[in-house]
Order: structure tokens, then sequence, then C-alpha cells
């Protein structure tokens, strides 16, 4: 614990002191909460930015080689994401929701290990097709995330609506067209840059002759992931599902991504050095 910085230490406690007054604000309308809650988030944006150029300048790369680098890049996404939808949505409730999952990824790099430095076998250090690869799946997987957490208040409150159950806080929802729109448009965007971040692998593959890697299990997931999102919006599009369903089979793909993100690596000798 020693070796983490100052300033990440205080970009916790801003984070954690904007979490309590959103919540509070998403209990009970508080306008001055909701306005101090957003500023903080704000800084605590500009914090992570400026602490993910500063270990970008001490260890002279892109640092998204580990785990710790990796989620706390994730996390910075996710803030991005929440900012932005602040502004567009306007619906506490979610955007709360969203900056919970956002702190949890942040507390969870936290524990892992600031000081460790990727020692890549196969890979060079500056292969600009790697850092694009990890970055676009990143991006990516942020998007999902919010279209899981979507999908995941869509089911909430369809229920709710079928079991005739209101409460107020509800009202800081978006309506579930509204939520399984804003759901399918987040899919939209993460799609392509999953899409585009398995061609740059392949492409790394082709070009420094390691094809043997497409039978990794963590690159047959990654298509499994590729896939379940295409069968969503095939599901969306062409078969034209109800909500409840697509919301559902969203949150099975999510589940996918997280079995391709987290599990797979320990059974993989593709992306481990992620885990350092």
């Amino acid at each position: 614990m020693g070796s983490k910085t100052f300033i990440y230490d205080i970009i916790i406690y801003l984070y954690t002191l904007s979490l309590l007054f959103s919540f509070s604000d998403t209990i009970h309308k508080n306008r001055r909460a909701k306005w101090i809650g957003t500023g903080l988030l704000i800084i605590v944006w500009i914090l992570q930015s400026n602490f993910f150029i500063l270990r970008m300048l001490e260890h002279s790369y892109f640092p998204i080689l580990t785990m710790f680098d990796t989620l706390f890049f994730f996390s910075w996404i996710v803030v991005t994401i929440s900012l932005m939808l602040n502004i567009i949505l306007k619906h506490e409730l979610f955007v709360f929701a969203v900056n919970v999952a956002a702190f949890t990824i942040m507390v969870i790099s936290f524990f892992s290990d600031s000081s460790a430095l990727p020692t890549l076998q196969n890979w060079a250090i500056h292969d600009e097709l790697l850092f694009i690869h990890i970055t676009l799946a990143m991006s990516s997987y942020a998007f999902f995330l919010v279209s899981f957490i979507l999908s995941c208040l869509y089911l909430i409150l369809f229920r709710m609506l079928k079991e005739k159950k209101w409460f107020n806080y509800l009202k800081k929802l978006p309506s579930l067209e509204k939520i399984d729109r804003f759901a399918f448009f987040t899919v939209i965007i993460g799609l392509p840059l999953l899409l585009v971040s398995i061609i740059l692998i392949l492409i790394w593959m082709i070009l420094t002759d390691h094809l043997s890697y497409l039978l990794d299990l963590k690159v047959l997931n990654s298509f499994l992931v590729l896939g379940a999102y295409i069968f969503y919006l095939i599901k969306k599009l062409k078969i034209h599902s109800p909500g409840n369903n697509l919301a559902f089979w969203n949150i099975i793909a999510f589940i996918i991504l997280l079995i391709n993100f987290i599990i797979s690596n320990y059974l993989s000798d593709f992306h481990m050095w992620i885990w350092m």
C-alpha cells in the first residue's frame, strides 16, 4: 500500500465524497448536493487524467499493460462516460449507478500492485498495435458496462411496473423506452470498438507469426463476446424482440465479457501480463 501515491489517495477520498453527495441527491432531491457531487466528480476526472499522464511519463510507455493500469484506465473511461451522461440524460439514479461501478473498479485497482512493470516475452512494449488493441478493447468494455447497467435498471423498472409497485426514486429513472434506446446506443458504440480491437490483434498475430494464439481460450472467448453482442443487435434490429428480452440477453452478453476479462486470464497464455 505504501507504493500508492498521494494523488491516488486523494482521488479515492474525493470520489467517495462525490458518491455520498450524489446519493443524497438521489434519495432526497437536493440541487446543492447534486452540484457538489458533480463538481467533485469533475475534479476526480481531472486528477485521474493527471495521474495517468504522470505514470506515462514516469514509465515511458502508455500505462495499460498491468492490472493496476488497466483497471485505472477502465475506471477513467467510465467516469468520462458518466460525466457525458450526466449532461445528456440528467437522470440521477442511473448516473449514480454508473459512478458506483466506476468507483468499484478503481477500488479494485487500488489493491493491485501499482509498482508492477510489464515483462513481455513475446511483445515489444512499444508495439503500437498492442496499445491500440488494449485501448479500444477497454473502451468497448466501458460502453458495454454502461449498457449492462441500463439493462439491469430496465428489468428492475419493468418488474416494478408489472407488479404495479411504485417508489418515488423510480421517477429518477428514464422511461423504459429511453432506457432501451440508450442501452442499444451504447452497444452500437462499443461493438465497433471491440471489432476493430480484435481485427488489430489478428493483424498483430499475422505480422509476428503468432497464429497459434487463435486457439487460446481468451482469444476464442473474445470471438464469443463479439458474437453475443452481434446477436443482441440481430434481436433488436431484425427479430424486434421485446425490451425485457433484449435487456436479459444484454446482461448475458456482459457476463460472457466478464468471463473473458477475468477468468480466462488465469487459464490463458494471452494477456496474462494484465494481471501483474
